[in-house]
């Protein structure tokens, strides 16, 4: 006889074992949108730096305005890569455009040439 004793399961895993709710291994739900809000807070932290520049800049205080000028740059083109990785890779598309566009306005040498051409 080659069936089974009543009462008795097969082993979990078995293409024939019984599917419990219980049992079965559920797992949250990636947050999609996270690399795209991450992009988007670094775009910010990179206007912060600038109009942080600025200001000390406009108080004679130059070395540290430079300072905060060349960290907003880094921020602002760190901003803009990690933007297009959420746009390319569909994590937080939106938020990757929002991303990209302050990017570009925080970058204080994109402003100053968009100010010299002004000019």
């Amino acid at each position: 006889m080659t069936s089974q004793p009543t009462g008795v399961q097969e082993p979990w895993g078995h293409p024939g074992a019984p599917q419990s709710e219980a049992r079965q291994e559920r797992r949250p739900p990636r947050a999609r949108w996270l690399l795209g809000v991450i992009a988007t807070l670094l775009a910010l932290a990179a206007g912060t730096l600038q109009v942080l520049g600025i200001i000390q800049a406009s108080n004679l205080n130059w070395e540290r305005g430079t300072l905060l000028a060349w960290l907003a740059i880094g921020t602002s083109v760190i901003a803009f890569i990690v933007g297009l990785v959420a746009v390319i890779m569909n994590r937080g598309r939106r938020w990757g455009v929002v991303a990209m566009v302050a990017a570009v306005i925080a970058n204080p040498w994109v402003l100053a040439q968009l100010l010299g051409a002004l000019d």
